[in-house]
């Protein structure tokens, strides 16, 4: 079982999705509702990992850095973060030019 937890409002990229995949075995997503979580909650969420089975693999697309910290102390190197040194530039309809971090170029760590 992997556990993917993102904010709703996060959407993977292609290459994020596949590198999910390649793990292998059954995916379930943990949404996270837009404005957040509470302390309470999170610690809810994480008394509910305990329910999966021992080789559960958790992954973070989101930072949520509380369940993350707890996560990590918890279940120590069955838990994964997304990175990406990659950036890109964007132009704004405003001509502003910003960095974006690339499509390309994830590593599942």
């Amino acid at each position: 079982m992997i556990v993917v937890i993102k904010n709703k409002t996060h959407q993977l990229f292609s290459e994020q999705q596949m590198l999910i995949e390649k793990i292998g075995g059954e995916i379930k997503f943990l949404e996270v509702p837009t404005e957040g979580w509470d302390l309470q909650k999170m610690k809810e969420v994480l008394e509910s990992f305990e329910n999966y089975a021992g080789d559960t693999k958790f992954i973070f697309v989101s930072p949520i850095p509380y369940l993350l910290k707890e996560t990590v102390k918890k279940y120590g190197d069955r838990v994964y973060i997304f990175h990406n040194d990659r950036r890109e530039k964007k132009t704004l309809p405003d001509g502003r030019i910003i960095q974006v971090v690339a499509n390309e170029g994830w590593q599942l760590l």
